[in-house]
């Protein structure tokens, strides 16, 4: 996947479709209960394992090149998923989109401020907003 792909992802589930964040009014969840996604989460396979898992993406990287599990919601195996199905986009980048999303997520006029941020981080990354 390309950072261009992953942005057109959480751009189209967040603006285009105007799903709601995965934020729960006090951390953001790749998927929660009610089936809410973050930039990240919305884009998993299968996300619904990864329910209430609020673990930040560096620790999700780190903990997949681990042999044990250190966090009781997330897994090895499940970090190892999350790192390969982004294999190709830059953490940093990631790491952005997610931040884009938790700005937003905490803001009354969630999907106009989500798509400004996805701006910002489109901006700086040199990439296209999808149309």
């Amino acid at each position: 996947m390309t950072n261009q792909e992953a942005l057109n992802n959480a751009y189209e589930y967040h603006v285009h479709q105007g799903k709601p964040p995965g934020y729960d009014g006090y951390n953001c969840r790749y998927h929660d209960e009610k089936g809410r996604k973050c930039a990240i989460g919305c884009q998993l396979p299968n996300s619904e394992r990864f329910e209430n898992v609020s673990t930040g993406l560096t620790t999700i990287f780190y903990l997949a090149k681990c042999e044990e599990n250190a966090n009781n919601h997330l897994t090895v195996e499940l970090a190892k998923e999350v790192v390969a199905h982004f294999e190709g986009c830059d953490v940093k980048f990631l790491s952005d989109l997610q931040v884009a999303h938790d700005t937003a997520a905490e803001m009354t006029f969630f999907h106009e401020r989500v798509k400004a941020e996805y701006g910002i981080v489109a901006a700086n990354w040199n990439l296209q907003i999808p149309e």
